[in-house]
């Protein structure tokens, strides 16, 4: 861990990093660099997979939504089912009626 670094950024759009100082306050003779087009490509990357984890979680909610949906549906269904019969067998006239 580096506190305390001095960075320039050259012509050629490269970072310079030179030294610091560690947890201990002792000073770092380093120098990192790194070009600038690499960092974004890094950071693109990045957002790129935070964008299909957050689609793949999506499109996984949405399937838990169609099966609770489905399953309401089919619990639904059965109870129409239920009523339809009863009402053929309190009221098989009314039914009759309505078929016709």
């Amino acid at each position: 861990k580096i506190g305390i670094p001095f960075a320039v950024i050259d012509k050629k759009n490269t970072i310079h990093n030179f030294g610091g100082t560690d947890i201990n306050g002792y000073v770092q003779k380093t120098h990192i660099h790194v070009k600038v087009r690499q960092l974004l490509k890094v950071g693109e990357k990045e957002k790129l997979s935070k964008l299909i984890e957050e689609q793949t979680q999506y499109t996984t909610n949405l399937t838990h939504e169609k099966q609770a949906l489905n399953k309401k549906t089919d619990e639904l269904l059965t109870e129409l089912k239920q009523q339809i019969e009863t009402m053929k067998v309190e009221r098989p006239y009314f039914i009759q009626k309505i078929l016709e």
